[in-house]
């Protein structure tokens, strides 16, 4: 890149990383061969042993599972996928001890056993959840564990809709941190709660009140997907929505009409979903593209997070940044990349994005004292070291904090990255424009437009 301030980078040895895919292969292979084989002996003599001596050989697989899952390199994306498989394996075997241990061993009684079961897995998933990086499948792991320990909670109580009310509440409750974006893996885990919301509705059935509520959940996702573009809570809601008008029609209005009113209110409700969301969509794309005026800009400014994408498989760029990269290479503007949680070196190494004459990461920010976003200095350092006035520099961010921060810092231009189309209204933004992804993001030396002629 032209300008390029010097860094410091440090290339892998060939040999070394050779050495680790090599490692976490033959891991992978020996796991595989491990579980197998433990199924298949586990398979033979299992109707065999005693129940103490179940509950010790479940309970020593869990233990192994954990320790191979702790013994796993989990440098790269195998590593991190055979750790993630190896835990979520041993949670399977802890949900099993824990179940011969009530059912089998205290002699519990089956919503005991179940409330025991689900506790401890949520539990347990919470501390693996944690020691993993929140992977996405125990993070599911541990939202389904705890919304049937909160529904056999409720069944032990004298009440045959409280065990269905529970369950509602705890998918609500894990629904809205989902979709407040205090989650990773947002739209999967709303999916996955949407689902345990309608179930915990279809429980309270068929009381009027279980109804209502089955009607009135499946209508707020419907409108809550028609504010987001979700395909996945659209769908969701499309189908509660077609399984609970039925209900509710017969049950209100019995007789030969039911089935016929039923089929015309849902299909018209679904109709009016598809106008709304087509409608929405088409809002979407009158947005204007920005374009980065490389003649009045000498910097622009990026956020780690919407250039890296940290998942299981480990960092990899977001959608658009490679060609987005490239383009900025040819380009006379210079780059920051900004993080105040992360290596930023390390991260755009290992996704193997190759962005950013200035970088600037947790140490940099803890050196300063920097407060994180809204707070603008750490911004605004990028734009010093780069030589650029704020005025000459552009700032695209997909978080409301950066956002914030750049306009604090009187960036000449702020754009908002919005890939679920929540912004509707940019009076309400900080963002100057915003964009659905960074493939939206032009760079361009705009000329002048031409003077028109007098007219004779």
């Amino acid at each position: 890149m032209k300008g390029a301030i010097p860094r410091e980078q440090s290339s892998p040895d060939p040999g070394t990383t050779r050495s680790t895919v090599v490692s976490e292969t033959l891991a992978a292979v020996g796991g595989a061969v491990l579980l197998v084989g433990t199924g298949l002996v586990a398979a033979r003599y299992w109707p065999e042993l005693s129940e103490l001596s179940r509950l010790v050989v479940v309970g020593v697989a869990a233990t192994v599972l954990l320790l191979g899952a702790a013994a796993v390199p989990a440098r790269g994306p195998s590593g991190r996928r055979l750790r993630e498989a190896l835990c979520v394996l041993s949670t399977a075997a802890v949900s099993l001890f824990l179940g011969l241990l009530g059912g089998e061993i205290l002699g519990w009684q089956a919503i005991d056993v179940v409330l025991l079961t689900a506790s401890g897995v949520a539990v347990y998933a919470t501390g693996l959840w944690l020691w993993t990086g929140r992977s996405t499948a125990l993070q599911l792991v541990l939202v389904a564990a705890t919304i049937v320990a909160a529904g056999s909670l409720a069944g032990r109580l004298d009440h045959p809709r409280w065990p269905g009310l529970a369950v509602w509440a705890t998918a609500f409750l894990w629904f809205v941190l989902a979709d407040r974006d205090q989650l990773p893996a947002r739209e999967l885990t709303r999916a996955v709660t949407a689902i345990g919301m309608l179930v915990g509705a279809g429980m309270t059935v068929p009381s009027t009140g279980g109804i209502a509520l089955g009607l009135l959940t499946a209508t707020a996702l419907l409108a809550h997907a028609i504010r987001d573009r979700s395909l996945s809570l659209v769908l969701i809601g499309a189908l509660g929505e077609l399984q609970m008008i039925p209900i509710a029609v017969t049950h209100w209005l019995p007789g030969r009409l039911a089935v016929p009113v039923a089929l015309l209110v849902g299909g018209t409700g679904l109709v009016g979903a598809a106008i709304l969301l087509a409608r929405r969509s088409g809002e979407v794309t009158d947005r204007p593209q920005p374009v980065i005026d490389t003649s009045s800009y000498d910097a622009v400014l990026f956020d780690l997070d919407d250039l890296v994408v940290d998942s299981v498989d480990g960092p990899h760029p977001a959608t658009g940044a490679v060609a987005l990269a490239a383009r900025l290479a040819d380009s006379d503007l210079l780059v920051a990349v900004i993080s105040a949680g992360h290596d930023t070196t390390s991260m755009l190494t290992a996704a193997g994005l190759d962005i950013g004459d200035l970088r600037i990461d947790s140490g940099v920010a803890q050196e300063h004292q920097a407060v994180v976003p809204p707070d603008p200095t750490l911004y605004l350092l990028a734009a010093h070291r780069l030589g650029a006035s704020p005025r000459r520099t552009a700032l695209i961010s997909g978080a409301s904090a950066g956002l914030h921060a750049g306009r604090a810092a009187s960036f000449g231009l702020v754009v908002g990255l919005d890939p679920e189309h929540r912004v509707t209204d940019l009076d309400q933004s900080p963002a100057d424009t915003v964009v659905p992804g960074l493939a939206d993001v032009h760079l361009a030396a705009l000329q002048p437009a031409p003077a028109q002629p007098a007219a004779v």
